[in-house]
């Protein structure tokens, strides 16, 4: 009833669009309300209330599924289709399990208000990015997202390492935000024009009559920039370690999943509509044009590559488990930026699938991570020692989510990394999928180290692992996920087709 209002006028059809948003806003403000009250200690009520804002908003994401396939509000600025919706239940899913992870965590405050506040306001971001179409959209919903980020790494404020990451953090942020604000407005010096649906045709126009490679090139660039900054592609990526391992264990899972996620979903887009667009540059049949998008594929293919490697060979040599996990999501943003460079429907689709194994696997791992540091107090490899035995079901299931995110089968890290893999060798980029091998290999040593220290090394000191039935369960579950769509991948290949921007444009 309150929908079929809703849409009676143009005005109230744009709120109906930004119902998810809308149901997020109030849930935030009931958490701040809530936490106001005197004598409001219980964490878990500012919890239930965040999980009863993102079940709303779930509801809301699944009808608009099943709904129009793609509605522009308030005045092309905001754009609610299959893709924005994509990421938009990926994050709801990824918010709900760190959620649940933040109150198993025994190191976070008995208070926690403003903690789920700053965390659904970080949400908000994403979903405001994922559906931008407008540059000052997309600049409102990454500081949206940055800000509340800068807040949580730093939320253990006596804590010099929580301290020194949230500033670097900012540092880092700040001068990608500007550096990217200033590709903006070359775009629009270039395009007359900020949303990203014009400015591809534009571009191509401008270079179909006169041609301003070397603005163009400037433009890509700072964006590119600032866009790798939120992924964490080198050599953006040197902030990345040390916010992982200074923030709380929950909000390094966040940052890692569905953080990284909205860098990719903005990314796409901005790919899509600017470069692979009908009617864009892609399109062009002008030698020229086609030979500098061939070197903007070249170019993103080779920062893919350097991603993936410096990763992987960093995270040889770690011996805590978050800053191991940290390089380990660095290189898989470079896997992910090799469907980047296939600037086309497989290179997207591709991408699409490896983000939800990426973000199974990465839940299992991180909630494994603090299933055992609430035992151990420590994140350290050589203190998990032995604690396979101790736990053999729960330490199972977190090595199959190891082995996913090495890409051994029958895993959906495998299907993933199979699916990256075959879009870069049809685009003729084959030193990129033997470089993605080799790394891939490379992996294989110390997420295996990890398992060794589990199953095959004996503790120096005594210990009793406590259990949590929520916790396993979570494990566990991801576990089975993680070889479900290992095993049976059909049914996630059509949900990304159907997210497929290319299907939704054309």
């Amino acid at each position: 009833m309150f929908q079929a209002i809703l849409a009676t006028s143009p005005m109230l059809s744009d709120i109906q669009a930004f119902l998810p948003e809308i149901y997020l806003t109030v849930g935030l403000l009931l958490v701040v309300i809530i936490d106001l009250l005197p004598g409001m200690t219980d964490r878990r009520i500012p919890a239930l209330l965040s999980l009863v804002g993102l079940a709303f908003a779930a509801r809301v994401l699944w009808q608009q599924m099943s709904g129009e396939p793609r509605i522009e509000a308030f005045g092309g600025l905001f754009v609610v289709d299959r893709f924005a919706l994509f990421f938009k239940l990926f994050t709801t899913i990824a918010v709900t399990v760190v959620i649940l992870y933040s109150l198993a965590w025994k190191r976070l405050e008995s208070r926690m208000g403003e903690y789920y506040l700053v965390l659904m306001s970080a949400v908000l971001g994403i979903f405001v990015l994922v559906s931008s179409q407008h540059l000052l959209m997309v600049y409102i919903g990454l500081e949206l997202l940055s800000i509340p980020s800068y807040i949580l790494t730093g939320y253990f404020k006596n804590q010099r390492k929580s301290s020194e990451a949230s500033l670097k953090y900012v540092i880092y942020g700040s001068v990608a935000s500007g550096t990217m604000l200033y590709g903006f407005s070359l775009l629009y010096g270039l395009t007359g024009t900020l949303r990203l649906d014009e400015i591809g045709p534009a571009l191509a126009q401008a270079f179909s009559e006169s041609g301003n490679p070397e603005a163009t090139a400037l433009a890509f660039l700072m964006v590119l920039a600032g866009f790798g900054y939120k992924i964490a592609a080198v050599p953006f990526h040197y902030w990345l370690p040390d916010v992982y391992q200074g923030a709380p264990i929950p909000i390094t899972t966040f940052l890692a999943v569905a953080s990284k996620a909205a860098g990719f979903g903005v990314l796409l887009r901005y790919m899509y509509l600017v470069y692979g667009a009908p009617g864009a540059l892609a399109t062009l049949s002008d030698v020229d044009v086609v030979a500098w998008v061939d070197k903007l594929s070249l170019l993103i293919g080779i920062v893919a590559a350097v991603t993936m490697t410096l990763g992987n060979l960093a995270a040889l040599r770690q011996k805590n488990v978050v800053r191991l996990l940290a390089y380990s999501s660095i290189a898989h943003a470079g896997y992910l930026l090799m469907g980047v460079a296939v600037i086309g429907s497989s290179g997207l689709e591709a991408v699409l699938f490896y983000l939800v194994a990426y973000l199974i696997m990465t839940l299992g791992a991180f909630g494994m991570v603090i299933y055992l540091s609430n035992s151990v107090k420590s994140e350290e490899i050589e203190d998990f020692r032995g604690a396979g035995w101790k736990a053999p079901i729960v330490c199972g299931a977190f090595v199959m989510c190891l082995v996913s995110l090495v890409g051994l089968p029958p895993t959906a890290g495998f299907v993933g990394k199979w699916m990256l893999f075959r879009g870069v060798i049809e685009s003729g980029m084959l030193w990129l999928a033997v470089v993605a091998g080799l790394n891939s290999a490379i992996s294989l040593y110390y997420y295996f180290r990890v398992a060794k220290a589990l199953f095959l090394e004996k503790s120096e000191k005594e210990y009793t692992l406590k259990r949590s039935p929520v916790m396993a369960a979570i494990i566990i579950g991801l576990s089975v996920l993680v070889v479900y769509y290992g095993l049976r991948f059909g049914g996630l290949i059509d949900l990304v087709q159907q997210a497929n921007l290319f299907a939704a444009v054309q």
